[in-house]
């Protein structure tokens, strides 16, 4: 497994966490405040990757469930796998190739990464403006747009992150723009309350250990 999609699992855990609503009135320290105390966030997602070199994009698809320090990513389209993490290790699983990978979350290719998203895991805005350049905006027709540069770009895949929602509404895509020239969509829906997300959560997390 390339190191790499430990940084795109890292990103999503951005945007979910960015998924709470954002009322006009919010600022950059609101949002991550309200998005640091979610308990449990289920997203629908849909991701379109135009890859440089290649003519036509590629498009995945699946759900995502956000507990805590605890991560979910199940992928259905076009095949299954499961990206599963909580604050000691990453987990990968792709269940027709019977294909397990595990990284302990102190590596320091880990650690590398994990510094710029702990601020908004924590909702620490000055520790999130220490590593990346950041804007947040919120516009007349009541949409609102946060966007993240990493001030280390030289070491950082992505170049420009942004997240975008309307007023009293969780965040509905986000575009992640790499140094390569190759750019990432995603599109969220957030999935209706139901009794069994958590115990849903809990039986992918217990797939994803095998």
């Amino acid at each position: 497994m390339n190191v790499s999609y430990i940084k795109e699992a890292l990103l999503l855990i951005v945007m979910l966490l960015s998924s709470q609503v954002a009322l006009a009135q919010d600022s950059l320290v609101s949002v991550l405040q309200q998005a640091a105390k979610q308990k449990l966030v289920v997203l629908e997602y849909r991701e379109v990757k135009h890859i440089i070199y290649l003519q036509d994009p590629i498009e995945v698809s699946g759900r995502m469930f956000l507990a805590g320090e605890r991560f979910v990513l199940e992928q259905l389209q076009p095949i299954r796998q499961l990206l599963a993490a909580d604050k000691h290790r990453f987990r990968l699983y792709i269940p027709d190739k019977q294909l397990r990978y595990s990284k302990m979350m102190t590596s320091p290719q880990v650690q590398k990464t994990m510094h710029l998203f702990r601020p908004l895991m924590s909702g620490d805005v000055k520790a999130l403006k220490a590593v990346f350049e950041t804007q947040f905006l919120v516009k007349a027709d009541h949409s609102w747009l946060l966007r993240l540069t990493p001030k280390d770009i030289k070491h950082s895949k992505f170049s420009t992150i942004r997240i975008r929602g309307r007023q009293g509404q969780p965040a509905h895509s986000a575009v992640l723009e790499m140094r390569n020239g190759s750019t990432s969509e995603w599109f969220f829906t957030l999935m209706p309350e139901s009794k069994g997300k958590q115990e849903m959560m809990e039986k992918l997390l217990a797939e994803s250990k095998g």
